[in-house]
């Protein structure tokens, strides 16, 4: 037996709602999932309330909470402010609640006799319950939340950026005297303006890019398979 973790987001106007599993709520998971979503959404909330996860908020805050730099790097491709649920304070995110209780009461009820073998068959069961939620039409408004969505929400989303998502990580090194850093045991060259300075390093799966405050000042393509490139 495996334990999946279930990620739901929902739109604050609609109320359409999107889940899916992954194996973990780490970082790299929490982060792409939020990538999914707005996919699956067809654009991206002006804001984005989280629940106060350390994947996504690394310190708490009434008015100021600091935000992971991974997670903060994805709002800022994606053009959403990240405004976290504060903890113990369930009614920030009441769409979300309830979303996580009708999804989850949904497939108990669906799949009640049926037990899933894998991570692939938990998403494609929820993607089904998603899409039931979101076709019902509502009893009180008369309308789904899919054609809610369709015809008064999706126009006001912001736009999706362009290609796949890369995850990214952040790192700090010194520019050694030689003018190159250390990331994953291969070197990456920096202006010698900046030799013994410390820099920001934001590194993703293609490429590498180096920082002196917010100014980008180098970008390397990663280096992959082997250990000492330059």
């Amino acid at each position: 037996f495996f334990e999946a973790q279930v990620f739901i987001g929902v739109l604050g106007f609609s109320q359409k709602i999107y889940a899916e599993a992954a194996e973990d709520q780490k970082s790299q998971n929490f982060i792409m999932s939020h990538t999914r979503m707005y996919g699956a959404f067809g654009g991206v909330s002006k804001l984005t309330v989280p629940d106060c996860l350390k994947q996504g908020v690394s310190r708490t805050h009434l008015y100021d909470p600091n935000i992971n730099r991974s997670y903060q790097a994805m709002a800022v491709d994606f053009k959403t402010a990240i405004v976290p649920a504060r903890p113990a304070k369930p009614k920030d995110k009441s769409l979300a609640e309830l979303s996580v209780k009708l999804t989850m009461r949904a497939y108990r009820w669906k799949y009640r006799h049926q037990v899933a073998t894998s991570l692939a068959e938990v998403n494609q069961r929820l993607l089904v319950i998603a899409e039931m939620i979101n076709n019902k039409v509502h009893s009180r408004f008369k309308i789904s939340r899919n054609e809610s969505w369709l015809k008064q929400e999706k126009a006001a989303l912001g736009p999706l950026p362009g290609g796949n998502y890369e995850y990214s990580t952040f790192k700090m090194a010194t520019v050694h005297d030689d003018c190159y850093i250390n990331v994953d045991e291969n070197y990456y060259s920096a202006p010698k303006q900046f030799r013994r300075e410390r820099v920001s390093v934001k590194i993703t799966a293609t490429k590498v890019e180096i920082f002196v405050d917010l100014n980008r000042v180098a970008l390397h393509p990663r280096h992959k398979g082997h250990h000492g490139a330059r």
